[in-house]
Order: structure tokens, then sequence, then C-alpha cells
């Protein structure tokens, strides 16, 4: 019997808007400083935060300039790559690693997973772990670049193809771009994922395995908790209980617990009701088939030859009742003799 591992992918873009541009962020995910050209200065030195990541790698497609294993380069590249003032410049992945592999391991499960989107796409990914000094929430975060990465550098936006899409109630077909473009591109992704994670866990030999779908979608009744978040996981490493979100973690736990003792209750009433069902079933069957087997008795012995008993009381043609004594039918009484003559 396999047991439900932990599964975490979200998919979000990064473009150019009110958040961090997309080089502090991969500064921020790999910890180091790294200078932004667009903007002309350094980013804040995120070294502190290099005791957070326990390995960092780019994976990238065959016959790519060599200045695309720089992650400063990368991405100060993928910037001048976008005309547009809001354009997108990259996908962000957050995947929940299994704490049960060692960090070879995951190191295989990321490259395998990635190595497929990047083939596919042909676009570059900048991967980071990292651990909050908590073994059971280690997790990466991947940058995905959004344009094509070839000899020449960074060229289309990768994945682009028209798609059926019903616009005021006709069906038209329209460009879209982009590795995470539409939901359907989301939820490949996140089934690719789990799907990954899967394989590790088999490979691993553990009977662990996990889904990708929601619990509505998969029949299961409990309540899904909420992601805690770096902020509430450092609260609750510190103090447990201290933070809003694993408080309400823990109210669904307990919400969840009763809801599947109730069900248990539910589920034994019904099992208990239908045997009950079975047992008056049987009894009724019984005192059916009684009377039939209590008829058939007089023509059994009949045909065996045994002697049939008439019984004490039994019912006359006219409705009457004649005294009978349990002799033989066809017994006859000796007819009296005279007394002799003197």
């Amino acid at each position: 019997m396999t047991a439900a591992g932990h599964y975490h992918c979200s998919v979000k873009p990064v473009g150019r808007g009110r958040e961090a541009g997309v080089i502090h962020k991969a500064a921020y995910r790999a910890g180091e400083q790294l200078y932004d050209d667009r903007a002309g200065q350094w980013t804040t030195d995120y070294g502190k935060r290099s005791r957070s990541v326990i390995e960092k790698f780019i994976i990238v497609p065959p016959e790519v300039p060599a200045w695309a294993y720089d992650r400063g380069r990368l991405w100060n590249a993928a910037e001048l790559a976008e005309p547009r003032k809001n354009g997108r410049i990259a996908t962000e992945l957050e995947l929940a690693l299994p704490h049960e592999l060692d960090l070879a391991q995951l190191r295989q499960l990321l490259t395998s997973f990635l190595a497929r989107i990047v083939a596919r796409h042909h676009v570059a990914a900048d991967v980071a772990i990292h651990t909050a000094h908590d073994d059971r929430n280690i997790h990466a975060h991947v940058l995905l670049t959004h344009r094509q990465l070839g000899p020449a550098g960074f060229g289309d936006i990768a994945n682009r193809r028209m798609v059926a899409k019903k616009i005021k109630g006709r069906e038209t077909q329209i460009e879209v771009a982009g590795i995470a473009a539409t939901p359907g591109d989301i939820e490949a992704i996140r089934k690719s994922w789990a799907d990954a994670v899967n394989a590790a866990y088999a490979r691993a030999g553990l009977a662990l395995r996990v889904d990708h779908r929601s619990f509505e979608r998969r029949g299961i009744e409990d309540v899904p908790g909420i992601h805690l978040g770096a902020q509430a996981s450092a609260m609750e490493r510190r103090q447990p209980g201290s933070s809003e979100r694993g408080a309400c973690n823990r109210a669904i736990a307990e919400h969840n617990a009763r809801r599947r003792r109730l069900r248990q209750l539910r589920a034994e009433a019904r099992r208990l009701t239908q045997h009950q069902a079975r047992l008056d079933d049987c009894v009724a069957a019984r005192e059916f088939s009684a009377p039939a087997k209590t008829a058939a008795e007089p023509l059994q012995r009949r045909k065996t030859g045994e002697a049939r008993m008439v019984p004490r009381q039994a019912a006359t043609p006219l409705g009457g009742l004649v005294r009978a004594s349990a002799r033989p039918i066809g017994w006859m009484a000796p007819r009296p003799r005279a007394p002799p003559s003197l």
C-alpha cells in the first residue's frame, strides 16, 4: 500500500512590473550579488542567504554560447532580448522536493524533469535548491527563460502556436506564446512534475506517491491545507503555533480528522445495517420454507414405508372433530365374542 508524499508546484510569470525584476530574483534565489545592466546598478548582496542555498546550477540547450552558463550574463541578455515595456522575461517554478531523498537523488530528479522542458522548448533553466534549516522544507526555485536560447543567443518566444479559444460565443483560432501561456500548459507542467517525483520515489524503492490534482478532482472530502511560505515557516520553527497560517493548518487538520472519524462511523453504520438486513432475509427464508417442509413429511414417510400416525385430533370433512388414538391407519379392533353358554 502506498502513502501520499508532499506535493507542491507553483507556476508564475516574471516580468517587468511592480515586483522585483528577474536579475534581483536570480540573485536572491542563488544567494549572490549581480549587476543589472538595464538599471545600471548592483543588486542587493544576498550572500548571507548562501547558507540556505545548498546547490545551484544552470541547464541550457546544446550549442549555446559560453556566457549562457554565467547567471548574470544570462539574465541580462534575457532582459535585453525583450523589447516590450511590460514583457515577460521568465517563468518561475517553485517545487517542493521529497525530503526522503538525498542531495544526489534530488539533483537527478530536477535534472531529468527540467531536461525535457529545455529540450522541448529550447529555453534555459536556472536552478537553486533551498533549505530553510528544516529537512522537511527542502525546495527548489527554477527560472525558465521566456525566449528560446540558441547558438546566436535569444530569439523568438518559446512555444509559439495557434490555439482554439471561444470569443463572444464563437470558437476562434488565436496565437499564443510561452511555456505557460494557457491553463493547459500549467496543468501539463504540474503533471510532469508529479510523474517525475513518483519515478524518483520508485527508483529509491519508497512506497510513496504524489498527485498533482486537487482534492476535489480526486474525490477526497478533506479540506486542503494552505501553503506556509518562508515567513510563516520561520516563525513556526522559532515558536510552533506562533503564525496565523500555522494555526490555520492545525485547525484544518483537526477538522479533517473529525470528518474522517465521522465517515468511518457512517461506513460502520452502513455495514451493520447491511448485515442486519442479511440476517432478516435469512430468518424470513427459513420461516417461509418451514410449512412446506412439514407438509411434505407425511408423503416422505409414506414413500419410505413408515406407518402413518393419525393425529390425536383431526378435522373431519364436515368441520367437526373426532377423537382418534395414535394407531396406524387401517387398524381395526377385534369383534367381541359372545360369552360361552352354560
